[in-house]
């Protein structure tokens, strides 16, 4: 099985073949000259592994929350290669692989400039904070993902008490996504402002 997985979510487009046992990374800057050649990016990434979209089974893809005009294209990008090759395609976000946390978590993406996208799991709810205002969380169960280690640090100052923090690496994206039963060919971006 070969399955490929973008995320655009962050300051970074993320791209990563997973082909049998083997698995090949590559990134660049999130920025507008790049998201207008996404589909020359990811194209030029499989030739170098010597892999084709008529090699790929899936595609797995970061919905969110994040960078607007990455998910944006990456999703129009991935919808074309849909509808020319049928490749089936699963859209995910962090926050759904978490679904079965207990309520009254808070699940935690780091945005920039110390903000924060955040779930309530008790009221399904979605905000970006920054951290001044996430700090009245602070006797809350707070679960932070995929953090840098210095954001880690700097978390852990403002919140000495515990917090947990979980680390997604990419190739588990489609173990997971078969986990909480992502559906497939489904477009639901997540977009927070």
């Amino acid at each position: 099985m070969t399955n490929l997985i973008i995320d655009a979510s962050s300051d970074k487009i993320f791209l990563k073949i997973i082909a049998s046992s083997k698995s090949y990374t590559n990134n660049y800057p999130n920025s507008k000259n790049n998201f207008e050649k996404l589909i020359i990016l990811i194209q030029e990434f499989m030739n170098t592994k010597s892999i084709s979209f008529d090699n790929l089974d899936n595609i797995y893809i970061n919905r969110g929350p994040g960078s607007f005009s990455g998910i944006r294209n990456s999703l129009s990008v991935i919808k074309g290669i849909n509808f020319t090759k049928k490749i089936n395609y699963f859209c995910y976000s962090y926050f759904d692989l978490f679904e079965t946390l207990e309520n009254d978590t808070y699940l935690i993406l780091e945005n920039i400039s110390d903000s924060f996208y955040i779930k309530n799991l008790d009221q399904n709810k979605f905000e970006m904070l920054n951290i001044d205002k996430l700090k009245n969380l602070q006797n809350k169960r707070l679960v932070f993902i995929n953090l840098t280690d210095s954001s880690i640090n700097k978390i852990k100052t403002y919140f000495p008490q515990s917090c947990e923090f979980l680390k997604i690496n990419l190739e588990d994206i489609p173990n997971l996504c078969d986990k909480f039963k992502i559906k497939k060919n489904l477009i639901n971006p997540l977009y927070i402002s």
